[in-house]
Formats: structure tokens, sequence, C-alpha cells
């Protein structure tokens, strides 16, 4: 499977697990120019958050575990995207805490061969 067809997949399935759990997605690959992206932006209404998430997606461990590639660097890529967003759309949801999560997405080892997601809260 090609990377970018990979990665829409494992972003649609963090979308229907994140919702299933109580998340509103009103961005998915939120751009600001050249300093990247965002794989989703969520508001969780029930705590008045904004959640900024990276969607992480594997077939297998040859190049490490999706937790590894969330680097330092990454983190602060995030942090600035997150900071564009929320100058962009100051009166979206005045007030709302803002969190950083993570999706990781592997191949599943149920018989029914679904994958596994790993999300991790408020991650840094």
């Amino acid at each position: 499977m090609k990377r970018k067809s990979l990665g829409n997949k494992g972003e649609s399935l963090a979308q229907e697990y994140l919702e299933s759990n109580g998340y509103r997605v009103i961005y998915k690959n939120w751009r600001s120019g050249r300093h990247g992206e965002v794989d989703l932006i969520a508001y969780v209404p029930q705590q008045h958050r904004i959640v900024f998430i990276e969607v992480k997606t594997r077939t297998n461990l040859n190049y490490g575990s999706p937790i590894e590639s969330i680097t330092e660097t990454k983190q602060r890529r995030m942090r600035r995207l997150a900071e564009h967003f929320l100058a962009a759309y100051p009166d979206l949801y005045p007030n709302a805490d803002v969190a950083f999560d993570l999706v990781l997405i592997m191949p599943g080892a149920s018989h029914h061969h679904l994958p596994a997601i790993e999300h991790i809260i408020s991650a840094f």
C-alpha cells in the first residue's frame, strides 16, 4: 500500500474511532502554509477542549513503532501549528483547553484482522 493511501486510511480509522468516543472532528489535514499539517483537529464538548491529533499508521515494525516517530521536533511543529490555528480561528471555541493526542494504528492481531488502535490522550 502506498504511504499516502496508508496515511489516509489510518486517518479515516482514527476519525471513526475518535467520533465514536465523543470527539467532533472539525478539520482533517489542516495546513498552515510552510509550517506543515495537522492530521485531525477535534473538539471535545464534554471537556470544552480543542485537540490537535497526530495519526501514525504502520503496517509492520520495520521502521519502528508509531510512537517512535513522534520526536521532539514533531511535537514543536504540532505546537506551532496549534498556535497558528488558534490565531486564525480565535472565536471558534473561546477559552477552550488545548491538548495534543496521538492515535497509533498497527495491524490487528485479532482473528478478524482488525487494526489495533492506541489512543494516547494529552500525549505532550
